[in-house]
């Protein structure tokens, strides 16, 4: 049977998720029949036959997985994925920033089932010959013996073409978790700045920078001036600014 080492010399090959496929038929080989990764720390359980299980342990620090999860976002990422645009760790991030707790495969039914924290399911299926990708956000049918939460071969999926997720979606599912990453770094702390948005926790004020930005100066001479800061940090300072007006309306107050 199987074992843990064996696994994790087959998934240190896979470098996107356009390795995903050799992947899979590689353990497959080996007797897996279904298993679960979790996004938090990374371990994972992968199933045999006659309940032989082995256990890969967990392989980062724990992330914090959102509350909320974020459905569209989150195909047009995992499409994304798939094309190899990605790489593992950064996929992972996605999910837990999308809400994403957990995924399961069934290799005999070829599906991936994603479930967020609320246990929504978020499923896939790849045909034999690879050519089309069906992604649902919807109730899976029921669990196949043997594959827990495994979509059935017969059920029909929404969304069944690619190419329904246009260029312009990946872009945005890609875009999104970009800011939502670089606006982590802005952190409020009422003993520094007297609690104003600041870079990382360092004494500088988001509201400088944005300043310093509209004044005309280039990201390229700020960092010059403040050899301390990355350019990820200018950039979180126009995610934040640009987060604040995500508003339905402003009204004037009366003075």
């Amino acid at each position: 049977m199987f074992t843990a080492e064996q696994i994790k010399a087959a998934h240190s090959k896979v470098k996107s998720g356009a390795d995903f496929p050799s992947y899979i038929r590689e353990i497959k080989a080996m007797g897996v029949t279904h298993y679960e990764a979790y996004v938090t720390d990374g371990h994972i359980d992968y199933h045999g036959a006659n309940n032989h299980t082995a256990h890969v342990p967990a392989k980062y620090d724990p992330l914090p997985i959102a509350a909320t999860s974020q459905g569209e976002a989150f195909k047009a990422g995992l499409l994304a994925h798939q094309q190899g645009k990605t790489d593992f760790l950064t996929f992972i991030k996605m999910c837990a920033s999308f809400g994403i707790e957990r995924w399961e495969v069934c290799m005999d039914k070829m599906t991936c089932t994603y479930y967020d924290q609320a246990n929504r399911e978020y499923w896939w299926k790849r045909s034999r010959s690879e050519a089309r990708a069906s992604c649902s956000i919807q109730q899976a049918p029921a669990a196949s013996p043997g594959c827990p939460g495994a979509v059935p071969a017969s059920a029909k999926l929404a969304g069944s073409e690619t190419g329904k997720y246009s260029a312009e979606m990946i872009k945005f599912g890609q875009k999104h978790f970009f800011m939502e990453n670089l606006i982590k770094r802005i952190t409020i702390d009422p003993e520094i700045c007297h609690g104003k948005p600041t870079i990382r926790g360092l004494r500088y004020p988001v509201e400088s920078m944005l300043e310093l930005l509209s004044a005309g100066m280039t990201i390229e001479e700020l960092l010059e001036d403040y050899p301390d800061l990355e350019r990820e940090d200018f950039l979180a300072c126009l995610a934040y600014a640009s987060k604040l007006m995500h508003v339905k309306s402003i009204h004037k107050i009366a003075s």
